[in-house]
């Protein structure tokens, strides 16, 4: 039996024919490639600067799915009482690196957030950008009105975190 790079089994052409046995193995080979194909996995955002120390009462989840090269990841965090929050710009760590680009890697835009501050109750959105070295991380540009348009979500940017506030975002990414 031959296989190729996506792990489909084939029957070989130097084999002598086995038309059931063959057809059942790929079949079989194509029901995992899907399987995998299709498979959300479980992915805890943690943020190496800036960020969410600890939820609280609150609650943290993260799925990403890979399609090959391609990486699609989204993330819900709601703060909850007792939360507690680390100074500096907030960077995330991705479920996957991404992809090395040449030059800058904050300039390897990836997806969109959205903040929901419960305590006005208004909502913030910006973009996300690759960061970190070695493309394993993610900051997070501002994309709001007020007083600081356009800086990155930080420990106290764009507001004063309070549980039960809702950040979440989307995004997708070529992988290394």
């Amino acid at each position: 039996m031959g296989t190729t790079g996506h792990g489909i089994r084939y029957q070989d052409s130097n084999e002598p024919p086995q038309g059931w046995v063959a057809t059942q193995l790929l079949a079989e080979s194509v029901e995992a490639a899907l399987d995998a194909y299709e498979t959300w996995n479980s992915w805890t955002p943690v943020f190496t600067v800036g960020g969410f120390a600890s939820v609280g009462a609150g609650s943290v989840e993260g799925f990403y799915e890979l399609r090959g090269k391609h990486c699609h990841a989204e993330f819900r965090i709601e703060l909850g009482s007792g939360f507690s929050v680390t100074a500096g710009i907030m960077v995330v760590t991705l479920p996957v690196p991404q992809y090395g680009w040449s030059g800058d890697a904050f300039l390897s835009a990836l997806g969109n957030w959205v903040i929901r501050d419960d305590t006005s109750p208004n909502h913030y959105a910006g973009t996300i950008a690759g960061s970190g070295s070695g493309g394993t991380g993610a900051v997070f540009a501002g994309a709001w009105s007020g007083t600081a348009p356009n800086l990155r979500v930080a420990e106290d940017r764009p507001m004063v975190w309070a549980a039960p506030d809702i950040f979440s975002a989307v995004f997708d990414y070529r992988t290394a």
